[in-house]
């Protein structure tokens, strides 16, 4: 039971770590379409 707890706790910081990059990449994409005018698809 615990290598399945630790197993989901890492899926779960992984999934988090995914989240945040993603989240940096959208602000990034919106703060250049918007100064450029250009829409980046990512």
């Amino acid at each position: 039971m615990a290598l399945i707890s630790y197993i989901l706790v890492t899926l779960a910081q992984l999934q988090v770590t995914l989240v945040a990059e993603i989240g940096q990449k959208l602000v990034k994409a919106h703060y250049l379409c918007k100064n450029n005018k250009i829409v980046l698809i990512i």
